[in-house]
């Protein structure tokens, strides 16, 4: 251990309402990855992680589990633990919030705090999202909702201890202005600028609850979420329990959490600790989130969530390490595709790491039956290298993905060395010099590639016959290779396979007038284009002869209106109706995609309402029926759930979800993006249109769909 020197990470405590998702990995992943790489610079490290058990929305979702708190958080701890388990997370301890030690910790803080006269008792009223457990001003929410979650805020009035976080505003100000203690750049303007308008004294306690630490000034009182979770960073590291360890590594090196809880843990957590006269965490890292290969935020609602367990099923886990390190910069959003995972593995791992292990081992095991003497290296295979210089540069910068990077790039570089040096011809000396080099080349890897891959660097130890040492040992004696043994192959190709597309198959409830049914076309093997210049023309054409101009006050367009206020109940207008009034401001037909554009077209030449709905966003198959209230249902472009009415017409999947509402807006889950390849077209018709003429101008869109973006169609009621 480097003398003296600690360093201590933690990541945000985990709500396990839920089964954790790829973000929770992603997180644990990043912070297991800095704390190992201190370990091998010679620190003592002390890594938290766990979950976050107490709450409102903890104690209803027990409730619908039909389970007591405490029971529910039991079970779902677990899946968490799993995760760590088998995504290999190194941690030094995994706190509970329920653990006894935390409760104690938050009591007394609670209580110090009290006395020094910074809580007080008030009554409270504000807007209040269950999903943040957080109260919101007016101001910080969007049309009146969170901007996190997209839900309406509850209006809470109760009695309520207050926090006075006012009163520290100044000094987090000045904290805040310093280097670092926000990173990446420009995330600690964004806590400043929410801080317009001065701070608010916080609402610290609840009485419409129960499942959490009672106060110990009045048990009526419930701690709010988080004056106790924020308290985690604390008693996980000794406060009570080891005072000799809490010195030790206090204040943090640094918290790592994601962009959703930054007030939380910096304007909130600072005044919290300035209060308790403790010193505040060096810096607070903002990791950003993971979205789809198409660019979408994950979400349950979406069905896009990745279970990170399920994953290490179908692949190596060093394999998931390795991409979502080098795929997403740390700090900015990232994407996953299984597609991508595959390929990094193949080329970059196989054909690199895996076939430079092999290749080395068995010219060691050919030439000399794999004893191999180091007695001169070369500097270029040692830490010294250049590429292993800047992987220490970059990872005092926390630039992760760029450190992995700088570690693929000696490890071409020792590939290189191979081809140039060309072993094969040479005789036994120049061999034996050039695999020592080689071999010790592969021994320092070893160290490089443990904080990324741990389980890869230790097979490849133990096919050397050495362990993985920390950098600073490297250097400190030349190893004896006494018996080298050539293991199997690292990594193994592997084949990306798309998911089969499941058929699908269309019904219309019993009652629905035949007239209000629409054609509905399944188009497969599609290829979605940015831009279409055939289309463009097209475009300008239909343009030119105006008859768009007239379509308003065609019968069947003034039926859809009439639709609308009757059996729809909605305000507002028809799709087409908003597509014309479009065209008419702007005087040309808006471009969106290869796909959208098509039926655009052709909802224009003809006032017929149409859509187009990703398959892989339907579950299972679509049905037109009669809402009975309890449908699901988000807007595109929206994350806030829209109500349907009762006895409204709607097309959903097999999951209740609403595709799309009849003749006017669908759902933000099937969205097609440049990533679509498989779709469902819609179009819709009324009792002004005939069933055989909707049936004509339903082939002549799929058909132009089809001769865009190529594939096959086929439709599912004729």
């Amino acid at each position: 251990m480097v003398e003296n020197k600690k360093f201590y990470i933690s990541t945000a405590i985990d709500y396990p309402n839920s089964k954790p998702h790829l973000g929770h990995a992603y997180e644990k992943l990043c912070a297991d990855v800095i704390a190992r790489w201190k370990k091998m610079e010679g620190y003592e490290v002390f890594f938290l992680t766990g979950t976050d058990e107490h709450g409102l929305k903890i104690q209803r979702t027990a409730e619908k589990a039909n389970l007591k708190p405490k029971e529910f958080v039991d079970q779902q701890v677990l899946f968490f633990k799993e995760l760590c388990q088998k995504w290999n997370i190194n941690y030094s301890r995994f706190i509970r919030t329920t653990d006894q030690d935390h409760e104690q910790t938050v009591s007394e803080l609670f209580e110090k705090v009290y006395k020094k006269g910074d809580i007080y008792l008030d009554q409270y009223t504000g807007l209040y999202c269950t999903d943040c457990e957080t109260f919101y001003l007016e101001k910080d929410l969007k049309n009146g909702l969170c901007k996190m979650h997209g839900k309406k805020c509850e209006q809470l009035s109760e009695e309520s201890y207050f926090f006075k976080m006012s009163k520290y505003e100044k000094q987090v100000r000045e904290y805040l202005a310093k280097k670092d203690t926000i990173l990446p750049d420009g995330k600690a303007d964004e806590v400043i600028n929410r801080m317009k308008g001065g701070l608010k004294d916080l609402s610290v306690s609840r009485t419409t609850f129960t499942w959490g630490i009672p106060l110990p000034i009045n048990s009526k009182h419930t701690q709010y979420v988080w004056f106790d979770a924020l308290i985690n960073y604390l008693s996980g590291i000794g406060f009570i329990e080891n005072k000799k360890q809490f010195e030790k590594f206090w204040p943090a090196d640094i918290h790592l959490i994601g962009t959703d809880i930054a007030w939380h843990h910096t304007v909130i957590w600072y005044s919290m600790l300035l209060a308790m006269e403790l010193e505040l965490p060096k810096t607070v890292f903002v990791h950003g989130f993971i979205n789809t290969a198409s660019g979408e935020k994950m979400s349950k609602s979406k069905g896009n969530v990745i279970d990170p367990i399920q994953l290490t099923e179908k692949y190596p886990i060093d394999s998931i390490r390795y991409y979502l390190i080098r795929e997403i910069p740390f700090g900015q959003d990232g994407y996953f595709s299984e597609e991508l995972l595959i390929e990094r593995h193949n080329q970059e791992l196989g054909n690199e790491l895996g076939n430079l292990v092999y290749r080395t081992l068995s010219m060691a095991e050919k030439y000399f039956q794999g004893k191999i003497e180091t007695t001169k290296i070369n500097q270029q295979f040692s830490s010294k290298n250049t590429h292993l210089k800047q992987a220490h540069e970059h990872m005092n910068k926390l630039e992760l993905h760029m450190a992995l990077g700088s570690v693929l790039g000696y490890v071409k570089e020792l590939n290189k060395y191979i081809s140039d040096s060309e072993p094969w011809k040479k005789e036994k000396k120049e061999q034996m010099e050039i695999l020592g080099n080689l071999v010790y080349g592969l021994k320092t890897l070893t160290s490089y590639l443990w904080p990324f891959m741990p389980q890869t660097a230790e097979n490849i130890a133990v096919q050397l016959g050495c362990t993985v040492e920390l950098f600073t040992e490297l250097e400190k004696e030349k190893p004896k290779f006494e018996q080298l043994t050539k293991g199997k192959i690292l990594f193994e190709k592997m084949e990306y396979i798309k998911p089969e597309l499941p058929p699908i198959e269309f019904s219309a409830e019993k009652g629905i007038p035949k007239e209000d049914i629409g054609v509905i076309i399944e188009i497969t093997g599609l290829k979605v284009q940015t831009r279409s210049m055939e289309l463009e023309r097209m475009k300008k054409e239909l343009m030119k002869k105006g008859k768009w101009k007239t379509l308003e006050n065609a019968k069947h367009m003034k039926e859809y209106l009439e639709f609308m206020k009757v059996k729809d109940k909605q305000t507002g207008k028809p799709a087409p109706h908003n597509l014309l009034e479009i065209i008419s401001k702007n005087q040309r037909i808006p471009t969106i995609d290869s796909v959208t554009d098509c039926y655009n077209l052709k909802s224009i030449e003809h006032g017929i309402v149409m859509g187009a709905y990703d398959r892989n966003g339907i579950k299972g198959n679509l049905h037109l029926k009669i809402a009975n209230g309890s449908e699901y249902f988000v807007t595109i472009g929206s994350i806030q759930p829209e109500k349907i009415f009762l006895k409204e017409f709607v097309y959903c999947d097999d999951e209740n979800r609403v595709v799309t509402r009849i003749v006017s807006k669908q759902a933000d889950y099937v969205k097609v993006t440049k990533d679509t390849e498989h779709i469902v077209l819609n179009i819709q018709g009324n009792k002004e249109i005939s069933r055989e003429k909707l049936i004509k101008i339903a082939q002549e869109t799929a058909e132009l769909i089809v001769k865009i973006n190529g594939g096959k169609y086929k439709i599912l009621n004729p």
